[in-house]
């Protein structure tokens, strides 16, 4: 990677930067407690690289882990649904790693949709998914699909409020799922009651239910 087209190696380890130049504002970014991914103006994440910048939530390895379930579990051919899908890291590395499935990616923010089409684009993956701005505790947009992916905002409004700085600097609404941060949780858990079409498949959601709180399946 590189910033200004000045190596990150050189900058770690100390080279001259002038101070007007475009390493130089990185740097004042990085000092105001900019997010690095969004200064470097992507992120590596499973075996793909995503565009990411202001607007959009950040790609963590730890959702690489829903990622890799699917990967090995929906059949080629079968649809299925990724949920606040922001930069659309988690439909595309699906797509990118089976063979002829498809599919539906929703997020309500415009700046997600861009980001995703450009990600989808730059993956030669726009014939195989479908980008809509929707929101997702509104009605299923699918009556049925293989499986619903999804990892959506999961933190309480308490919860919020002592996190990071960098963090703050992603949209606050990727984060925060209500006051028990809960609601999009509920929300899918009910829906995919009614939309997916193999059982097993809700192992995908649970993975994420589980590691965030499983009060909300009782």
């Amino acid at each position: 990677s590189s910033i200004g087209g000045i190596p990150m190696s050189r900058l770690v380890l100390g080279g001259s930067v002038s101070d007007t130049s475009p390493a130089a504002a990185a740097v004042m970014r990085r000092a105001e407690r900019e997010p690095l991914e969004y200064i470097l103006g992507s992120v590596d994440f499973y075996k793909e690289s995503y565009l990411v910048a202001p607007g959009v939530l950040i790609p963590r390895d730890d959702t690489e882990v829903l990622v890799d379930y699917a990967v090995r579990n929906i059949p080629s051919g079968e649809l299925f649904v990724d949920l606040c899908t922001g930069s659309g890291c988690v439909a595309l590395s699906v797509l990118n790693n089976t063979e002829r499935t498809r599919g539906l990616a929703l997020d309500l923010a415009e700046s997600a949709i861009r980001i995703a089409t450009e990600n989808a684009a730059r993956l030669g993956l726009l014939d195989r998914v479908e980008i809509v701005r929707g929101d997702a505790l509104a009605k299923p947009i699918v009556d049925k699909c293989f499986a619903v992916l999804s990892n959506p905002p999961y933190v309480s409004e308490d919860e919020y409020n002592g996190l990071a700085p960098e963090i703050k600097r992603e949209p606050r609404e990727a984060f925060v799922g209500g006051v028990d941060g809960l609601d999009f949780y509920r929300k899918i858990w009910y829906d995919i009651n009614t939309m997916i079409s193999f059982d097993l498949m809700r192992l995908s959601i649970c993975l994420n239910l589980l590691m965030k709180n499983e009060s909300v399946l009782r």
